[in-house]
Parts: structure tokens; sequence; C-alpha cells
């Protein structure tokens, strides 16, 4: 159970186990699979007649039984084939969008949870435990802000160009900051200029990115400059100083969002350390015991922010093992099916590799003779298969503003690795049928 949780991220606790309608459902599943196993082949030898049975099938019979067992191994390995596609294509997904530059420097980042009261002595004490920190050598910088990279911004506002005769409001992100935010996490000003502590007015001026200039009707970020946006009614009247450029606030399935940064002195959530240290337990035990000294009353809560990152794709990465679970299964009840039906269709002809045999055919060219049959029901099935996963995998990947792209590999690797297992299936029937004495194979009934 504990693996089976931490796979679908589930907690079932024991509560399933003793609830006896779980019971029933299990049991109702299990005979249901025993009554379908078994209903075919009851169905097929109540059928033969007794003198049909002793002189054994007749080819019509044969025939149709022989199509059925194709048919069901080319469902089985389409399955297969699909389900391996879509695996591929997930991981490769997610190794795409670990790959791409953020455009913002998330690594040794260590993330503060301020979740405080604040009064009128908060920001003279966020100061003091601010320069207690920066004191240790381990600590670069010390940022404080309203959000993180990895986190949707949370305030909104509907903003809108002060001369904008057609007074158009436009909906962005309100993303509180102080003046180190920039530098701290490496972002680029491409227009203008960052906060300043010097300049007392900044307060009432706000700094854009790229997708907010565009929103808001500028031409380019130079147009931006030292022009005016206000709130709806006109009451807040904020002046554009400067524009940094778009990176990713977000995970990969988001495009860019309109943001607006305002510098803030008081409300802050979180603090961000860049820290340069091979004893992080020794930083971090540094950093809790002066937590406790500045804020003794709030219980500590930090995280490391390029892990906060990428748990934004962990449900994909989850849903990607659980994909590759059922490709494992279904690969595996595929190869039982193989089985099956190579040892039938290789007993069936039996006297035909005697005869082969014994007018000079080799071993190799036996294998090949029985294995080419099932290696074209493979290649049917992934004639059906490749469609319809590249069908499912693009309306997949739709969900994310940017997508990794489909190339020949995904058309080539599901059907060569389905081959190479199918090859190791059918390879000991036929080994051993090419090996095989053809005197007995002739005098075989």
């Amino acid at each position: 159970m504990p693996y089976f949780e931490d796979l679908t991220g589930k907690t079932l606790g024991t509560t399933l186990l003793a609830d006896s309608s779980s019971w029933l459902i299990m049991l109702f599943v299990l005979g249901a699979g025993i009554l379908m196993a078994g209903i075919y082949p009851a169905f097929v030898l109540s059928s033969f007649k007794p003198i049909t049975a002793l002189k054994k099938l007749v080819a019509g019979t044969a025939t149709r039984q022989n199509m059925l067992r194709k048919g069901l191994v080319v469902f089985q390995f389409s399955a297969s084939v699909a389900l391996i596609a879509c695996t591929i294509a997930m991981f490769k997904q997610l190794a795409f969008m670990n790959q791409q530059s953020l455009g913002v420097d998330i690594e040794q980042t260590l993330v503060l949870r301020d979740d405080m009261d604040h009064d009128s002595t908060f920001i003279n004490k966020v100061e003091t435990f601010k320069t207690d920190l920066l004191a240790n050598p381990a600590i670069q910088t010390f940022t404080a802000s309203g959000d993180v990279p990895g986190k949707e911004v949370g305030g909104s506002w509907n903003l809108r160009r002060v001369k904008d005769e057609n007074k158009s409001l436009k909906r962005c992100r309100i993303f509180e900051v102080d003046t180190e935010f920039f530098s701290n996490y490496d972002l680029q000003v491409i227009a203008g200029r960052n906060f300043s502590e010097e300049r007392g007015t900044d307060d009432r001026n706000v700094v854009l990115n790229e997708t907010a200039v565009k929103v808001l009707g500028f031409n380019d970020p130079e147009a931006a400059l030292d022009q005016e946006i206000s709130d709806a009614g006109g009451e807040t009247v904020m002046k554009i100083i400067g524009v940094i450029k778009d990176y990713h606030q977000e995970s990969l399935k988001f495009n860019f969002k309109p943001i607006v940064y305002q510098k803030e002195d008081y409300g802050w959530q979180f603090y961000s350390l860049k820290i340069n240290t091979g004893d992080v337990p020794g930083l971090i035990s540094f950093v809790e015991n002066q937590w406790k000294t500045h804020f003794p009353n709030a219980p500590l809560r930090h995280f490391f922010l390029d892990d906060f990152f990428n748990q934004q794709y962990q449900s994909d990465r989850r849903f990607g093992w659980i994909v590759s679970l059922f490709s494992t299964l279904a690969i595996f009840i595929a190869c039982l099916g193989l089985f099956g039906l190579s040892a039938f269709s290789i007993r069936k002809r039996t006297k035909e590799i005697g005869i082969r045999k014994v007018l000079g055919a080799q071993t190799n060219q036996i294998m090949l003779l029985l294995s080419k049959d099932y290696f074209k029901l493979i290649l049917l099935a992934s004639v059906i298969a490749l469609p319809l996963a590249y069908w499912g995998i693009q309306k997949w990947l739709h969900s994310y503003a940017y997508a990794v792209e489909l190339g020949i590999w995904f058309y080539i690797l599901p059907v060569l690795f389905v081959l190479l297992i199918a090859a190791m299936t059918v390879s000991y029937q036929s080994i051993k049928a090419a090996l095989a004495n053809p005197i007995k194979a002739l005098r075989y009934e």
C-alpha cells in the first residue's frame, strides 16, 4: 500500500479494506473476470460434434479460430505500442520543460515563509533579521516579496492607461517586491530602471514585464516609460519606470502573464536567500536560530526554490509513471498471448518443419519462417496504434503553452521496442522447433 500511495499520490489507509462494499466489488470483478475468461472455450468445446472432434477440426472452424487468435494479439500489441508511445512522449515533455531556460535564477535559493501578523515594529525586526543573516558569508543576498517564482501571483487589478481614450481595462497581476528582488533573481531590466531606496517616489511607481506592456497597448518597452496607468476608478495612478524581460513565473504549462511590480515595504510573505555553501544543514540551522531570535512566536517554514518550482510537474511525472506501469502490464499480457499463439502455430506445423529440414533448410531459415508472421501482426498493430497515440498525445500537449515537437523517433522507438520483445518471446519456441530432430517431426501426430 505505501508504494501504491506513493505512485498515485493518494492516501488510502486501511478503511478501504474494512469496508464490506469494497470486498463485494473486488469479488464481483474477480468473478466476472473468471466468467469472461472461461466462457469462450466453454462455448467452443460444447459446440464440437463428436465425429468432428475425433477427426480434428474442419478447415473453416480452424481458420475462424486462428483469425480470432491473431486479432487478439493485434489488439494487445496495439495497446502496448500506444502506451509505450505515450510514455515516451510524456517523459520527453517533462525533460523538455526541465531543460528550458526559465529566464529567472532559482538555483541555490532558500525561501522563508512569513505567516506572521505585521505590526508597526515589524519593518525594523525584518531589517535587523536581514542584517544578522547577511553577516554570514554563506548568505549572499536577501530579498523580500509577496510571491516567489513557481507560484501563481496572487493579487490582480483591472488597469488601464491614463491616456487611453477608450478607457479599456486589462487584468494584470500585481507582484509586490523590494528593491533587491530583480537583482536577486537575475531578472533583466530591458528598459528604464529598477526600484531604488534613494527615490522616495518609487512607492507610486511600477515596473512591467514585456507581456504587460503589450496587454496595456504600448508599442514597445521604451514607449511605456514615464507613462501612467491607473485602476478602474482612477483613484490610484502609477508611473511606469521600467520594463523587465518576460520570465516563467509558473511552469511551462502556462504562457506569460501580464505582471505589474510594485515596491512594497511592509506586506511581504516570502524572504529569499541566495546561498553559497557546501554545509546546507549547518546553514539551515543558523537561519532557524536567527529566526527564533527575531520572531520567537512564529514557526519557521522554509523550502528550496528549485524543488518548489519543480513540484508543479509532480502530477505529470506521476501520470507518466502510471502510464509506464500500464505499458509494462500491457506488454506482459501481449507477450503471454503471443507465446501461446506461437506455441500453438509451431505445433501445427511440426511436420512441415521436419520436411523442410530434411530438404536442407537451415536453422535460421526456419526461425525466420516461423517468426515473420508474428512480426507482420506487430507491424499491423503499430499501424493501428500510432495514429491513435499521436492524436491523443497532441490533445494532451495542447494543455501546455510550451510543448515538445514529436519527431520521427516517436514512430520508430515504440515499434522497435515491441518488435524486440516479441522476438524474444517467440525465439524460444522457434529455436526449439528449428533444432528438433526432423525424424521425430515426421513421425509426429
